[in-house]
């Protein structure tokens, strides 16, 4: 007789900094000679190239004003599939789920229907409040 034993040991989860990437929204007003000045609109991933954007365009002069928002994105690729708790796939039976705010920027928190365990994602790492 064989026994198979399913590991329900938890998978790798990333840590915040792996998955939360923020990017930046930059709008610029250019001088029109009649009626409204005209806008261009330009999406950066990197804090360098925000930098850069920012240092070419303030030195046209037919810049008038420009703005910026960083925007964060949480990565939903690693987000766990099943209950690390017992096994449960979640595509069969929904977790519940609520979001955890943090400093890092927040998690998604997972209960089982099945069993009640709990699991973050992103994991919750010294770091977080």
């Amino acid at each position: 007789m064989t026994i198979v034993l399913m590991d329900l040991r938890p998978a790798t989860i990333p840590a915040p900094a792996d998955v939360w990437r923020s990017t930046w929204h930059i709008t610029l007003t250019w001088r029109s000679d009649c009626g409204p000045g005209r806008q261009t609109h330009l999406v950066v991933d990197d804090p360098a190239d925000l930098a850069r954007s920012m240092v070419r365009y303030s030195a046209d002069p037919r810049l008038v004003s420009y703005r910026f928002a960083r925007r964060d994105l949480l990565s939903m690729d690693a987000s766990p599939a099943n209950c690390f708790g017992c096994g449960e796939p979640f595509s069969l039976a929904g977790p519940r789920r609520w979001w955890r705010p943090c400093a890092c920027g927040g998690h998604h928190v997972y209960e089982c229907v099945a069993c009640a365990h709990r699991q973050a994602y992103p994991e919750i790492v010294s770091t977080c409040s």
